[in-house]
């Protein structure tokens, strides 16, 4: 049995697109498949991980370059997938017609506005998805995206903050992308004042190299804090150790070998 390798890393411009699977073309209607959903049947597995692993290197392009959350999903491709679940082929298209659907809206760029139109017009209005765990809240803005009533259920405060930030506050403002430029540059100018005076005196021409957290204790001779762990490992090739030191005494780090 023969296996395709699926691709891992973005498509670069000199990498030959691969044809078109044969799958996705033009077949006569199967009458076993009717009444069956096209995620039992098949699914355009390669169009949703090579687009899938583009977004996820897509950095300023999705709503997730504004907050990170653990194992996020592509929208793309469960955009694709939600798709595959709830299209049946008995709405009225073949096996090959729905695939070509769901290889159209698992595009990451550009947009398949197009194609997820045509999509939502294909389930229809009474189709409903429960992700009972929310997450980052892709699912369910994938969802309703497609015409259908997203629900999403999640218990950590964080992860309900970004859902609603993402799925609900979105929908209420207009100049949503001005808002977050703004609040942006705010935060940043804070950011810099907090932290400003951490960067005076340091090495390299009065700027550290870098700072490390640790834990310490506070020496009741002389007053200092001193590091519990004096050695951060930098590098850990064989014969090329490199470790960072603190110089309690200037607060700088050291670089040694």
């Amino acid at each position: 049995m023969e296996y395709e390798q699926l691709t891992l890393f973005p498509i670069g411009d000199n990498i030959e697109e691969p044809a078109k699977p044969e799958y996705l073309e033009s077949a006569a209607p199967n009458k076993s498949d009717n009444g069956k959903n096209l995620i039992t049947l098949a699914l355009p597995s390669r169009t949703i991980s090579i687009e899938g692993t583009a977004e996820r290197y897509g950095h300023g392009q999705t709503p997730h370059s504004m907050h990170v959350w653990w194992g996020r999903r592509p929208l793309s491709a469960m955009r694709a997938i939600i798709l595959a679940t709830l299209a049946k082929v008995e709405s009225g298209k073949t096996r090959a017609e729905l695939l070509n659907l769901c290889d159209a809206v698992a595009k990451f760029q550009p947009y398949p506005k197009t194609a997820i139109d045509k999509a939502s017009s294909v389930l229809g209005k009474d189709k409903s998805v429960v992700d009972l765990f929310g997450g980052g809240g892709t699912i369910s803005l994938e969802a309703a995206k497609l015409g259908c009533q997203a629900i999403s259920v999640e218990l950590n405060p964080l992860a309900t903050f970004v859902e609603k930030t993402l799925l609900v506050y979105s929908q209420k403002v207009t100049n949503l992308s001005q808002l977050v430029e703004d609040w942006g540059k705010i935060l940043l100018n804070q950011l810099k004042a907090d932290t400003e005076e951490l960067w005076n005196g340091g090495v390299n021409g009065g700027q550290p190299a870098s700072y490390f957290w640790a834990r310490g204790i506070s020496c009741p001779n002389c007053g200092l804090n001193i590091p519990v762990k004096p050695l951060f490992l930098l590098k850990s090739r064989p014969q090329e150790k490199v470790y960072a030191s603190s110089d309690t005494s200037s607060r700088n780090q050291v670089i040694y070998n």
